[in-house]
């Protein structure tokens, strides 16, 4: 369903209306910030980043298109589709841009292209901690029995040849089954609704 008035400040927006803005962050930070603790499963990089500091920044680079006239929404399921798009691609990028840094040795104060500046405290407030930790614990009671194995496995760090070897199969159909069954607790715990109106 079509929601006129969200149209309206996205149109507002675009036009540089700081009200019309603020009210976009207002209403799709919190389901943003759930898509980026969601993605952020690497220990060394949830460490390193914080999902308010990642969020900040999709809804930066949002708003730079959108005024740039690259945006143009006639439903808005298609909005919010794309911002959860845009976060998930954002930790995909710190991800690889992190894992490339720690393959190569390289301190936090060296990393590429800003990712320095959403650098966060290591630790999570308490609040964050248990969220994350209900979060972890909905996932895993959702998730078929064969994979909550290979989901421990996962969140323990191990990579896909050491959990192939342990549990049987092929890392490639592991990862990817992993994904689909993750993706589709996710769509239960009501994560990616908002996503798929």
């Amino acid at each position: 369903m079509t929601d006129p008035n969200l149209l309206e400040l996205v149109c507002r927006a675009r036009d540089r209306d700081e009200a019309a803005a603020a009210e976009l962050v207002r209403r799709f930070q919190p389901e943003l910030r759930r898509i980026v603790r969601f993605q952020l499963t690497d220990p060394g990089l949830r460490r390193l980043l914080d999902s308010l500091d990642v969020c900040q920044s999709v809804l930066a680079a949002f708003f730079a298109q959108l005024q740039a006239g690259d945006l143009r929404f006639e439903h808005t399921h298609q909005l919010a589709g794309l911002l959860g798009l845009m976060a998930r691609h954002k930790v995909i990028d710190l991800g690889r841009r992190h894992r490339a840094v720690r393959r190569g040795g390289g301190p936090a104060a060296d990393l590429p292209d800003g990712l320095a500046d959403l650098t966060a405290d290591p630790a999570p407030s308490p609040d964050e901690a248990l969220a994350d930790r209900d979060l972890v614990r909905g996932v895993r009671a959702r998730l078929p029995a064969a994979d909550q194995q290979v989901f421990d496995l996962w969140l323990g760090g191990h990579g896909w040849a050491d959990i192939a070897a342990a549990v049987g199969g092929r890392p490639d159909a592991l990862r990817k089954r992993l994904s689909r069954s993750v993706d589709a607790a996710a769509v239960e715990l009501g994560l990616l609704e908002r996503l798929h109106d």
